[in-house]
C-alpha cells in the first residue's frame, strides 16, 4: 500500500511540532512536544524561584512588587512560599526571567543591578523599572534585540 500526500506531508513536518485536532470539532491547532516543553512550561513558580529571579535584578522587595503591580507584603508571602502566586503573576515572574537571561547573554549579569536602576536614554530618561512599571517592557526587548542584532548604538 502507497502512502497518500497527507501520509507524506505528515513525515516532513518538524519533529517538534506535533499536530493534534481539538477536542471541539473545528480547527487543528499545534502542540508542542515535550522536547519544547520545557520554555514553555506553566509550571508553578517556587518560593526559591520567585526570590532568586528578585535577587538577579539587584532590587528588594518594594520595588519588585513595583514591577508586578503588588505590595511587598504579598511577595514576601510568594518567598516565603505563605502563599502561591496566580498565573499571571507567575506569567509576569517567567518574562522577568527571560528578560534577566537575555539581558545576561549581552551584559554581564553582576551590572544588571545597577543598570536597572539607572535612567536611560533608550527608554526615554526612564530607569529599566520605570519602564516596566509604566507597561513598556517590550522597550528592554527591543533594545536587548538591537543589541544583539548589532543595530543598536
Amino acid at each position: 500500500m502507497r502512502p497518500t500526500k497527507a501520509a507524506k506531508a505528515r513525515a516532513a513536518r518538524p519533529a517538534a511540532l506535533v499536530w493534534e485536532a481539538p477536542a471541539r470539532v473545528g480547527r487543528t491547532r499545534a502542540v508542542h512536544a515535550p522536547a519544547q516543553a520545557g520554555r514553555l512550561t506553566t509550571q508553578t513558580i517556587t518560593p526559591g524561584q520567585a526570590r532568586a529571579i528578585r535577587k538577579g535584578y539587584g532590587v528588594n522587595r518594594h520595588d519588585f512588587g513595583r514591577l508586578l503591580g503588588y505590595s511587598e507584603r504579598m511577595i514576601a508571602s510568594w518567598e516565603t512560599g505563605e502563599q502561591g502566586p496566580g498565573r499571571d503573576v507567575q506569567r509576569r515572574y517567567r518574562e522577568l526571567a527571560s528578560l534577566h537571561r537575555e539581558l545576561a547573554a549581552i551584559m554581564k549579569a553582576r551590572s544588571i543591578p545597577e543598570w536597572f536602576q539607572t535612567p536611560n536614554a533608550g527608554l526615554k530618561g526612564l530607569t529599566p523599572i520605570e519602564a516596566i512599571e509604566r507597561g513598556n517592557i517590550h522597550w528592554l526587548w527591543w533594545m536587548a534585540y538591537g543589541i544583539r542584532a548589532g543595530v543598536a548604538s
